[in-house]
């Protein structure tokens, strides 16, 4: 699964504390969503920047089309990475 999913995507959900596979495999159909707009998205440049001087900085949540789904997924799975059982 982590194979197909956008290399800035998959630094965002590290940081994130967000599992691909669990959150692929706990949240299909919202991941496929959040997979799509990634790649098409037009602040990748502003994106690879943030990620490589503070990806701990939040300014990403203002332009990322998948700020709010990739929060709600973090309250979901607890801050840990792993779905609620």
């Amino acid at each position: 699964m982590s194979e197909d999913v956008d290399h800035l995507l998959k630094c965002r959900m590290k940081i994130l504390m967000l599992d691909v596979e669990t959150i692929g495999r706990e949240f299909p159909e919202i991941f496929s969503r959040v997979k799509t707009n990634c790649p098409l998205c037009e602040d990748r440049p502003a994106c690879v920047l943030d990620l490589n001087c503070d990806p701990n900085d939040v300014a990403w949540e203002a332009y990322c089309p998948n700020a709010d789904v990739l929060g709600t997924l973090v309250a979901l799975t607890g801050l840990n990475g792993s779905a609620p059982r």
